[in-house]
């Protein structure tokens, strides 16, 4: 059999860090990753081209056609809940996919502040007969569940523009004070976006760079609130920044640990 597939997974924006405390809070304290399937899009596609009765296939299906799956991933990475999605183009080819979604082995699980959490997934499919009689199947873009941390408006390389901004006027206003080492920060965004509880940790190894973040996020703008399973929620944050000064030069990387 001849199979063209095309596999390209589509991670919905930055990386998680958020996580859902009585349903309604998010901790965006530890980053954590989507669900994926062990040894990428290759393992996938040679799983699907080994699986799926392609003779029957061929019998059953004479054009071209679309069909579309949800499926859920487990906490221990077990694929349930396969079903389609929308209308198909041909039942014959819809229940061989579903069929074979059902077989698959273990995903690596999502993980969220450290621990492995559910994800729906939604996976597009579409076929046509080639001119040798042959069935060519392509796996459209993976979709999963929105988790999403809160964020600074314009995202984090805006955020660390401003932060950098800062401290460079301060290096200049107060020559001689050392901004380098790091800093950690931990505050709350309400589902509108407004920051509250906005502290230094015992974890920041310099105290003056603390104050400056601390005075940063205290006079930023109303955040991008969080999400999760595309629910927005509250969120408790911890942002790490490092400094690096040279004379009255600041370097600066947001989130670097």
């Amino acid at each position: 059999m001849n199979l063209r597939m095309f596999l390209t997974v589509c991670l919905l924006g930055c990386l998680l860090e958020a996580n859902a405390l009585h349903q309604t809070t998010a901790d965006t304290s530890l980053i954590s990753q989507n669900a994926a399937y062990i040894g990428g899009d290759t393992a996938m596609n040679n799983f699907l081209l080994k699986t799926i009765n392609w003779p029957l296939l061929q019998q059953k299906v004479r054009n071209r056609g679309k069909a579309s799956f949800a499926f859920t991933i487990e906490k221990d990475g077990s694929v349930v809940n396969v079903r389609p999605v929308g209308l198909s183009s041909n039942r014959a080819m819809e229940s061989q996919l579903a069929n074979t979604l059902k077989k698959m082995p273990k995903w690596q699980p999502a993980m969220l502040n450290g621990q492995a959490v559910p994800t729906m997934c939604y996976l597009p499919f579409e076929f046509e007969v080639t001119e040798d009689h042959q069935i060519a199947l392509t796996p459209g873009d993976l979709r999963m569940e929105e988790h999403r941390a809160a964020q600074f408006p314009g995202g984090e390389q805006a955020f660390q523009e401003v932060i950098g901004a800062y401290l460079q006027t301060y290096v200049q206003n107060f020559p001689g004070k050392d901004l380098s080492g790091n800093a950690y920060v931990q505050f709350d965004v309400s589902a509108r976006g407004k920051l509250s509880n906005i502290n230094g940790t015992n974890k920041s190894t310099n105290k003056i760079l603390e104050s400056c973040i601390v005075e940063v996020l205290k006079n930023s703008d109303r955040w991008q609130p969080g999400k999760v399973n595309g629910q927005i929620v509250e969120s408790h944050c911890v942002l790490p920044v490092r400094c690096v000064q040279t004379g009255n030069d600041v370097a600066v990387r947001v989130n670097e640990r």
